[in-house]
């Protein structure tokens, strides 16, 4: 899976600050819905 967009849009997609569509995705969009689930600011 590959997340394709400007660092700024990278980095708070990664943190689950933004939607899906607020980057590029391709691959295994499964993953990205699995990180998106799982994954926490802690």
């Amino acid at each position: 899976m590959e997340l394709a967009g400007p660092a700024d849009r990278l980095y708070l997609r990664l943190w689950n600050r933004l939607p899906s569509d607020a980057v590029t995705v391709t691959g295994d969009e499964a993953l990205a819905r699995l990180w998106r689930e799982n994954s926490a600011v802690t």
